[in-house]
């Protein structure tokens, strides 16, 4: 099965179709342009490739499709492209579970030469001349241009892939990079995708988007009549209906009916008859997710085999239509077990020897319109890298010297203990920052030191939280440590939708509305009571009686949570009172020491050796003042 588009379609600007042999019926439907697998000679290394994208496309499906109240469409031929090319240079854990979220562990070698041998195959086959139908597919790797990518990766690419790469100016011009990307992608896709990358889809530190782009316009083999189109009522749930351009068609196909998932299955084959629009049509009484868990590969072939289906004369009731989908890729990836490769441990060292190299997105868009005359539909994916450390890096100084600007203010009083978490007040700041403009936010950036990083209130500095926040909230470490945000709004206010969208995207803070005019004290407890949930109850007070009131319109929190065991404990048997000098002329044993004036200062950073000696900034800054 070579799957170039799969969609799932469930309103009336989707697709759904009525096959009418011995009655109507109605429902949800799948549809797929694929070709069959022919044991042609020379195309033996494309079966496990084959089988792998099959594999890859149904899981898709499955996640994808997890919200019932939207409309699927996504080509899985231009995701895995894209995706094997960043594969390509994926070592260690990183290849590993890229090999397994895209299924290509199912062919021989994992990152071996019998994948990109079968991608090298498979992309002759689709881009063939001759053909009654137009299907093409093209890859480029666009690189920043101060940046070494290995030879060892750009020769594979090119051999396998035909990905020619070409240098861009994403430190100096990123805009008009992203917008030369876009026109690349424009020109491969008949001007039916016209903005893969949105504005802030790259920045200055992206080293690298791969990008793949596929076209395919086929008239049908049987066209519809346009005279035979009208109007028609669609039933879009139960109790709703609502009025389409219906095609019709009564004709002989290919059809078959699979019981065990009860299930109508239709060809409608393109000119040439080498490929399918492949539609799946549930009883009225399925529901279409009840399909979809059963589908599988092996499934979807046995229930596709020709020498099983029946040429019989039907109706085909099947709407005009056309979709436009959008997808950030990157949670349903992660959801397929491929994590990695977006977190700092990532490792791609086949792609560059630089350290910090990581995916910072998947984008996917995809196009597919279906008309009488046949089917247009295209799609593209681009795989953003950039240097994680490199985004990080201007963001760890600049929390480094917040932090020791506000250790000298709050030590001035020498009487007193200090303690305090530069990284929540700062995340709690940055998020009051994103808000700000003009003075208030020049002040702001020269309080907090992010007129360090470059762009001020632009993306750098959220995307560096972004990247801090993923590291400190990784798991399977051998200590606790964890924050959190949130936003907490009067109920009556409205707040923009680019402040909250930006403060979910890049601070994880989820926004909730509170009663602080009509209920201040519980809108104060609940937030307190937030608060201690996040930081095991050793925060239990944050906000005091006075400190919110029924004017109080938001409040931004950060919570912060650390617990560690010494790697060399100290053995309690060996803990005793033992005097300790507090001043030139006294000394007190330590459980009084709270009492003198006397003065001790303990500096700790919690830090995190990286590769090449790069260091996460501190977490806790901590200052005991006696």
């Amino acid at each position: 099965m070579l799957c170039c588009g799969l969609a799932v379609a469930r309103d009336a600007g989707g697709c759904r179709v009525t096959l009418r042999s011995c009655g109507p019926s109605s429902g949800s439907l799948c549809c797929i342009v694929a070709s069959e697998a022919r044991d042609a000679a020379g195309l033996a290394i494309m079966d496990p490739l084959r089988e792998a994208n099959g594999t890859f496309a149904l899981n898709l499906l499955k996640i994808l499709g997890e919200d019932s109240s939207k409309n699927v469409f996504f080509s899985p031929m231009s995701i895995s492209s894209s995706l094997a090319m960043v594969f390509m240079g994926a070592k260690g854990n990183t290849a590993s579970q890229m090999a397994q979220a895209l299924s290509l562990d199912k062919c021989s070698g994992n990152g071996g030469g019998d994948v990109h041998q079968g991608f090298q195959s498979l992309l002759t086959e689709v881009n063939k001349t001759g053909t009654q139908y137009l299907l093409k597919t093209a890859n480029k790797l666009f690189g920043e241009k101060t940046c070494d990518l290995l030879a060892s990766f750009k020769v594979p690419c090119r051999k396998f892939y035909e990905a020619e790469m070409e240098e861009l100016d994403f430190k100096g011009d990123t805009e008009q990079s992203r917008q030369h990307i876009n026109t690349w992608v424009a020109k491969k896709t008949e001007d039916k995708i016209q903005e893969l990358l949105s504005p802030g889809a790259v920045n200055s530190d992206t080293v690298l988007v791969l990008v793949n782009a596929i076209y395919f316009k086929g008239n049908w083999e049987k066209q519809f009549d346009k005279e035979d189109t009208r109007e028609m009522p669609f039933k879009v749930s139960k109790n709703e209906e609502k009025p389409v351009q219906m095609m019709f068609k009564k004709s002989t196909f290919k059809t078959t009916y699979i019981g065990e998932i009860f299930t109508k299955i239709l060809l409608l084959p393109y000119a040439g008859n080498e490929l399918n629009m492949i539609i799946m049509l549930p009883d009225e009484h399925v529901e279409l997710k009840t399909v979809e868990k059963e589908i599988t590969y092996e499934n979807f072939i046995e229930w596709t085999r020709l020498d099983m289906m029946d040429e019989e004369e039907v109706e085909v009731f099947l709407p005009r239509f056309k979709l436009e989908e959008n997808y950030d890729m990157k949670d349903f990836l992660c959801k397929l077990g491929m994590t990695d490769a977006f977190e700092d441990r990532a490792d791609f060292s086949g792609i560059s020897s630089k350290h910090g190299l990581s995916l910072s997105k998947v984008v996917h868009k995809s196009f597919v319109e279906v008309n009488e005359e046949g089917t247009e539909a295209a799609a593209a994916t681009a795989g953003i890298m950039l240097l994680r450390l490199a985004i990080m890096d201007p963001l760890r100084e600049a929390n480094g010297t917040f932090a020791l600007n506000l250790l000298k203010i709050l030590g001035e009083d020498s009487s007193k203990n200090v303690f305090f978490s530069p990284m929540s007040i700062s995340s709690s700041l940055a998020m009051v920052f994103m808000g700000a403009k003009g003075n208030t936010a020049s002040q702001m950036a020269q309080a907090l030191s992010l007129d360090k990083c470059s762009g001020n209130g632009g993306g750098d500095v959220h995307q560096g939280f972004q990247s801090l926040l993923t590291e400190v909230n990784k798991t399977g470490t051998q200590y606790l440590l964890k924050t959190a945000n949130r936003l907490f709004a009067e109920k009556t206010c409205d707040l923009l939708a680019s402040f909250k969208d930006s403060c979910r995207k890049f601070y994880e803070a989820e926004m909730e509305e509170l009663d602080f005019k009509g209920d201040t004290e519980q809108s104060r407890q609940h937030i307190n009571t937030w608060v201690a949930k996040k930081t095991e109850d050793k925060i239990t007070e944050l906000l005091s009686r006075e400190s919110v009131n029924s004017d109080t319109v938001l409040v931004l929190v950060n919570a912060i949570y650390f617990k560690g065991n010494w790697e060399k404990q100290f053995n309690k048997k060996d803990t005793r009172e033992k005097p300790f000098k507090v001043s030139k002329r006294t000394t007190t044993p330590p459980g009084a020491t709270k009492h003198c004036s006397g003065k001790i200062t303990i500096l700790t950073l919690l830090e995190k050796q990286q590769r090449a000696d790069n260091c996460v900034m501190n977490a806790w800054l901590m200052v005991g003042a006696q």
